[in-house]
């Protein structure tokens, strides 16, 4: 099973109204107490002692709302670590109210710090995190978030942690002029990692509906993860689809939640693809069927992986077509046929002992230096990284004088992009 994440709402409220969130018409303003969070935490511990091979791996403070906008967040994250010291904890913001004080407090205590912001312009960041707010509203935003970052990344660098800072950059129709230029430039400051996805409708759905001739299930890759909402609900969570709640920790304790018959009975029927114990939304929803049809399901970005392969392509054209990486993401790029069609040169990759050899998969190809790209002519080269650290590999194509480099989607959704 999906190691269990649970998801603390500190308080259900934002700072921003972006259109992209199904949860901005349902903030109520309540919150949890610290003293409630302490007590849910001991109980994390006490089901991790009588459970250990399906324990709570992880803390997130977001719950759909912005975590920030609480006063006692960092004094929450103090008590966290002091009763759970071997928890990861991460937080989710948009970054608007950061400050150096703040950024202290996150980096002291959690180990991953996702940062959403769209967009290096104001006019796309208007689309997303700047949905609903004045011009001149949004473009302060914009340079307030991205100034908070570079503290961010400051100050870690100056306290010598371990913290993993990632952007989040929502790729549709509306972002898709910006996304490799900020891709090149988050690198460049140094962020951790980017992570990406496609664009939701803005609204939570009731239900749930086949996509096609179902053959059989598959296991949820967000079943595990726990919402406890900031009214103290218990939601088996689900980001897109209004979940059934199966307890409220004002009324009962976590524990006795966690430990009710029906959670259980919830929990042996995800592990088992019980498809008549689960909840009826489940059995509908789509992340869980595999379907006649062998073509890979992708809700969200085909759209946007028609115009970004329509983007390159057009880049591409009269351009000698290098690949950089042979590693699984090299596997997936190669039977792409519209990478196959531009008659790929070369592969290049940092691992010396692949050099001067020879790739059979996708027809064949010979394998070379990265230095191999300084004999190239900048203005008729482009390089395809199939890769997820791109950001390492950008600086370095760089510097070896490639003009024209994109990082390869591969038709994952979401997907990330790594530094180190």
């Amino acid at each position: 099973m999906t190691p269990k994440q649970l998801c603390l709402e500190l308080i259900s409220s934002c700072n921003l109204r972006c259109k992209m969130c199904p949860h901005r018409e349902h903030m109520t303003g309540k919150n949890l107490t610290t003293d409630k969070v302490v007590e849910i935490l001991s109980d994390v511990r006490k089901l991790n002692e009588k459970n250990p091979a399906n324990s709570f791996r992880g803390i997130r403070f977001d719950g759909n709302s912005e975590p920030l906008v609480s006063k006692d967040l960092i004094r929450v994250l103090q008590e966290c670590k002091t009763v759970l010291p071997e928890m990861l904890f991460d937080i989710i913001t948009n970054g608007v109210l950061m400050n150096e004080d703040i950024s202290r407090g996150l980096l002291t205590n959690t180990q991953f710090i996702h940062i959403s912001m769209t967009g290096l312009s104001p006019k796309t960041y208007s689309e997303f995190q700047g949905s609903n707010l004045p011009d001149g509203v949004c473009e302060k935003n914009l340079q307030r978030v991205k100034d908070n970052v570079i503290t961010l990344i400051n100050t870690k660098n100056e306290m010598g942690v371990n913290t993993t800072i990632e952007v989040r950059y929502i790729l549709c129709g509306a972002s898709m002029d910006e996304f490799v230029p900020y891709v090149k430039y988050w690198g460049e400051q140094g962020v951790d990692q980017i992570f990406v996805s496609g664009l939701g409708d803005g609204t939570l759905k009731k239900s749930a509906h086949p996509a096609g001739k179902v053959l059989s299930y598959r296991p949820c890759e967000r079943f595990g993860q726990i919402i406890v909402q900031a009214n103290g609900d218990v939601i088996l969570s689900c980001c897109q689809y209004v979940m059934e709640v199966v307890g409220n920790v004002n009324r009962q304790s976590f524990f006795d939640i966690m430990t009710s018959e029906k959670v259980l009975r919830y929990e042996k029927a995800h592990k088992e693809l019980d498809v008549d114990n689960l909840p009826e939304i489940c059995v509908n929803c789509p992340c869980m069927h595999v379907y006649e049809s062998n073509k890979p399901q992708n809700k969200c970005l085909p759209p946007v992986l028609d115009e970004y392969r329509n983007n390159f392509l057009a880049a591409a054209r009269g351009k000698k077509l290098v690949i950089w990486g042979t590693g699984p993401e090299f596997e997936s790029v190669c039977h792409i046929s519209y990478i196959k069609e531009n008659n790929i040169a070369y592969i290049v990759d940092n691992n010396p002992s692949k050099w001067n050899s020879r790739i059979e998969i996708g027809g064949g190809y010979p394998v070379l230096s990265p230095d191999e790209l300084k004999k190239e002519d900048p203005e008729n080269t482009i390089v395809l990284v199939a890769s997820a650290h791109f950001m390492r590999i950008a600086k370095q194509l760089k510097d070896l004088g490639v003009k024209y480099y994109y990082p390869s989607l591969l038709a994952l959704n979401p997907f990330t992009f790594f530094k180190r």
